[in-house]
């Protein structure tokens, strides 16, 4: 297994403190650094449980503000986002850092993800496809911009020229 130590898992939370104790204790012992900005009207009660992890509480901050706020308090090489009601297994946590360690060039790696939907009788699972793009840049800013607009996710004005 590598080093988690190389990793920040950014957990954005809000509201559901329920959930965030769901996730820190799966995390708890694990040797990743966890950044929680909280959004969240009230403190999370059981903040001072996880003495490992950075909880910022600020209550009703917009979600980039909090996002902008954690983002020089990452040390490690690696970032992973994993909102308060998500999952990231350890093992896959792994096998991202192996493939970007073996592949300089990329700078971005998603595995397949699971979503379930409550419903009557239980519920239901969907498996989720992942979709890849092949930029072509010589810089991997550059690269990482052009996706964003490819895919309409991009904040900031820019050309996929």
């Amino acid at each position: 297994m590598p080093d988690l130590s190389r990793v920040t898992v950014i957990i954005p939370a809000h509201n559901r403190p329920e959930r965030l104790r769901r996730l820190l204790d799966y995390y708890s012992g694990t040797a990743l650094q966890l950044l929680v900005p909280d959004s969240s009207d009230y403190p999370f009660p059981d903040a001072d449980a996880y003495p490992t992890v950075t909880y910022l509480h600020r209550p009703r901050l917009h979600f980039l503000l909090k996002i902008r706020e954690v983002l020089p308090l990452i040390k490690t090489p690696y970032v992973l986002y994993c909102a308060d009601d998500d999952f990231t297994v350890q093992p896959a946590i792994g096998q991202v850092i192996d493939f970007l360690d073996a592949h300089p060039d990329y700078s971005v790696a998603q595995g397949h993800y699971l979503t379930f939907t409550p419903g009557k009788g239980g519920g239901k699972w969907l498996l989720c496809p992942v979709t890849s793009v092949t930029l072509t840049s010589a810089s991997p800013p550059t690269r990482r911009v052009k996706g964003c607009c490819r895919k309409r996710a991009c904040m900031l004005p820019c050309s996929t020229g």
